[in-house]
């Protein structure tokens, strides 16, 4: 029964007060919410800036790299593949 006057206590009284500091509060803690919210959006932005800029030269660096890795790839099988080595062991020593 406490708790039924309790909820009811708002809607009885004429005096605005009561009412009006749950609304600050309401809104208080919205405000809060959203501030945080924004606060982590912001920090989500800088750190997919920095990945976005790390990626970009990671593969700035590794390409020249790969790409001659593949290169030595490639003419690797073609000398194991060629006719003219038969099989017989590569020159640099596979």
């Amino acid at each position: 029964m406490l708790e039924e006057y309790c909820q009811a206590i708002d809607a009885l009284t004429i005096n605005e007060e009561n009412r009006l500091k749950l609304k600050v509060q309401e809104i208080t803690s919205k405000t809060e919410t959203k501030y945080r919210l924004q606060e982590k959006e912001d920090k989500l932005t800088i750190m997919a800036e920095r990945f976005n800029k790390i990626q970009s030269q990671m593969q700035t660096l590794l390409s020249p790299r790969l790409q001659k890795s593949l290169k030595n790839i490639c003419q690797l099988v073609q000398d194991m593949t060629s006719p003219t080595n038969d099989g017989a062991e590569s020159p640099n020593g596979g």
